[in-house]
């Protein structure tokens, strides 16, 4: 398993420092946002040679961007005209991928709808990625659809249905146990099992849960809150995911709940390095693999 710096952690720096950053803390890569306005983020709107020119450095510094992460939500709104630009945007965020060397496109999975209107809703959610699907497999790349609230995917049951329905090798799960604690939804081993099937990334977070914070929870590093990373890293083990886990260090929308970056960051690395260590030894020997290739 490889373990990704996400830029969510990183608003201060720009992309090609947050690179530096993911290689002094020995991560295997970086999860970029792709969004506007953000400074450690790739714009949408930037042009291919920018692309080509970010992957320059990646490849330079020796540490790779494996993940994009657009923030597009209109894939499943009734305005055909809305849903088309969010499609567009989605190929734009493909191309951007392929040139980046990144293999995955992280998916919000449309706008929340009352639940009378969910299926008719994920019906044009499911058209619309199908056809990014195959657009993705064009080039070389894979949407992933992230377990997350105020989307059409915001349970373990609803993700798993909809990536079914989409049945596409190109489409498949981010697992995202955190957001499903956090949002009361399925807990673990449960929200687990029932994404097995389709889980090809996991997002990484840790909170504690109080209700004396405004939000009723307070980010933490990796270890230091209660999501059980050690029995679900053993889960996904024992099922043979060998994919990325994005570490989704909340610096951006929540600094004062959480130590700098590089503090929190290289705790968080640690925690979950030394808890892959002790996986059996199949994952053992895949972590060895890894460390040997990159110090080669």
């Amino acid at each position: 398993m490889n373990i990704l710096l996400h830029t969510m952690a990183t608003p201060d720096l720009d992309p090609s420092a947050a690179l530096d950053l993911a290689r002094k803390l020995d991560f295997d890569g970086v999860d970029l946002i792709t969004q506007q306005g953000y400074r450690c983020a790739l714009d949408p709107a930037a042009s291919i040679d920018d692309a080509k020119a970010l992957r320059r450095a990646s490849d330079e510094k020796g540490v790779p961007i494996r993940s994009l992460t657009p923030y597009l939500k209109h894939l499943n709104a009734t305005d055909g005209q809305l849903r088309q630009t969010t499609i567009d945007a989605f190929k734009k965020a493909i191309e951007h991928a392929t040139v980046l060397g990144a293999s995955s496109v992280r998916v919000l999975a449309g706008s929340d709808v009352p639940d009378s209107e969910w299926s008719s809703s994920v019906a044009i959610l499911v058209d619309a990625l199908g056809s990014l699907g195959d657009f993705a497999a064009s080039h070389g790349t894979y949407l992933n659809i992230e377990n997350h609230d105020g989307t059409l995917a915001d349970d373990a049951k609803r993700t798993d249905a909809i990536w079914r329905a989409i049945n596409h090798a190109h489409v498949g799960i981010i697992y995202d146990p955190a957001n499903l604690i956090r949002d009361g939804k399925e807990g673990f081993p449960e929200n687990l099992e029932i994404q097995a099937g389709g889980t090809r990334v996991v997002h990484v977070k840790d909170y504690i849960f109080d209700v004396g914070f405004p939000s009723g929870r307070c980010a933490r590093a990796i270890g230091d809150g209660v999501i059980p990373w050690k029995a679900m890293l053993s889960g996904l083990d024992a099922l043979g995911f060998s994919g990325d886990l994005s570490i989704e260090y909340e610096t951006r929308w929540v600094p004062e709940q959480l130590p700098e970056p590089s503090i929190g960051l290289k705790r968080s690395i640690e925690h979950l390095r030394s808890l892959l260590a002790a996986l059996p030894a199949a994952g053992k020997s895949a972590a060895a693999s890894r460390q040997d290739s990159r110090r080669s």
